[in-house]
């Protein structure tokens, strides 16, 4: 960096600190006056921006905004085939289905097995011989 761009930071930053020091001070006029000399040099200062609002606020003008606001960039949704929505929304009911017929089979297959199970082991043959006493069988 060469020596006049130095002293120009140097002294933009003592002129930063000269304006915070009108702020403690309460000297609102002199803090705008401050700013607005700050930014005819160094356009993009942020924080020169935001002592400026606080003095305009501060004397009842309207503040300039220190950051840009930017319109949030909104991507428009995609448009999706109707078809292609019944489509997938069919596919998902079938596979719902077939989930649901997967769950009743191996419950299915489950009883059925506990039930053979306990007729095999002669847990059930008591429960068997009154049903057929019941029947006269």
């Amino acid at each position: 960096m060469d020596e006049s761009k130095q002293a120009e930071v140097v002294t933009i930053k003592q002129a930063v600190e000269k304006v915070k020091n009108w702020i403690e001070e309460k000297d609102f006029e002199k803090v705008k006056q401050g700013c607005e000399e700050i930014l005819s040099v160094e356009k993009e200062n942020v924080e020169v921006k935001s002592l400026l609002d606080l003095a305009k606020k501060e004397l009842g003008e309207k503040p300039i905004t220190a950051v840009p606001v930017m319109e949030p960039v909104v991507k428009p949704t995609p448009q999706v085939n109707t078809e292609l929505k019944k489509e997938v929304s069919k596919q998902i009911v079938q596979k719902k289905s077939h989930i649901g017929k997967i769950i009743l089979t191996i419950l299915l297959l489950a009883v059925t097995g506990g039930l053979v199970f306990a007729f095999i082991s002669g847990w059930l043959n008591p429960l068997f011989e009154r049903l057929l006493g019941l029947f006269g069988l």
